[in-house]
């Protein structure tokens, strides 16, 4: 059983010097296909596992769009459990949705948490997170904040 961490996926985070340029869905293709990438290599390196975590979307205002991408690519191999770690306002962005993957599980950092299955535990206070897959040795990550 593997995990395989990502700790910079910036999906919203996008800057450019010529704004009047319109290439937003330049953009678009651009993300879905990293995580899309992502999700294959996961499956490539048998992981059971996908750990998101740093500033996901990276902007004030988040499109519809953005979160399509990312419950999309997240749909493509369900046996793959994606686990997002997010800040609370990253967290109110996409929780509120109805067509949440079921395999796709959302962890606020900021707040004192705990996730359980047959195979993974991990533990949350104050941004600290406390990562163990089966019987391997736990892994701790600093989220910043």
């Amino acid at each position: 059983m593997k995990i395989l961490l990502c700790s910079d996926v910036r999906l919203g985070a996008v800057c450019t010097e010529n704004l009047e340029v319109k290439l937003s869905h330049k953009w678009q293709a651009v993300r879905t296909e990293k995580l899309a990438d992502l999700i294959d290599l996961a499956a490539q390196n048998n992981a059971t596992y996908v750990a998101l975590f740093g500033n996901m979307f990276g902007q004030d205002r988040v499109s519809e769009s953005v979160i399509d991408a990312l419950f999309s690519a997240v749909k493509e191999d369900g046996s793959i459990q994606v686990l997002a770690f997010l800040i609370a306002d990253e967290f109110n962005r996409i929780s509120y949705r109805n067509d949440v993957p079921e395999n796709l599980h959302l962890i606020c950092t900021q707040t004192a948490d705990s996730y359980t299955d047959d195979n993974i535990a991990l533990r949350i206070d104050k941004g600290v997170v406390e990562l163990q897959l089966a019987d391997n040795d736990p892994i701790f990550i600093k989220k910043e904040l």
